[in-house]
């Protein structure tokens, strides 16, 4: 079984997409006899992807050109290699653990032919699969 080595950097930035968060700076601390304020500081969120064909298109528009041949490089059966780090990413950045149902439901709709309960890691290994699919149908893209 042949693994690649380590991703690049731009995939790895993929791996955990700071979910959708605008950069902090860190609030300066109060003066002593002076109250906290709460923080200012404001998410910009984009919207989660709602079915695996949007995630599909989310997750190949931030890859390289690298990453695209280097994902494209593995068998489907070494794809679960990525299930830590990518994977982790995929789960936390586009909100398989609740935020997200309806993801959850494409990835069971897509996984089982019918929506019913999948476990978040499951549904990630969907969507990596749905991208390596993707990349393999559409070696241009």
């Amino acid at each position: 079984m042949k693994f690649p080595s380590l991703l690049s950097l731009s995939f790895a930035a993929l791996l955990l997409p700071v979910p959708y968060a605008v950069a902090q700076t860190p609030a300066k601390a109060p003066a002593p006899n002076e109250p906290e304020k709460k923080s200012e500081t404001k998410q910009a969120e984009e919207p989660l992807p709602k079915t695996v064909a949007a995630a599909v298109q989310h997750i190949v528009g931030k890859l390289s050109a690298e990453d695209k041949k280097r994902l494209r490089e593995n068998k489907k059966e070494d794809l679960n290699q990525y299930h830590h780090g990518w994977g982790t990413g995929i789960r936390n950045g586009l909100g398989l653990w609740g935020k997200n149902p309806e993801l959850l439901a494409d990835c069971s709709l897509k996984l089982y032919g019918k929506k019913r309960e999948i476990h978040p890691d499951r549904a990630s290994g969907v969507i990596i699969e749905e991208v390596w699919t993707f990349l393999i149908k559409n070696p241009t893209k």
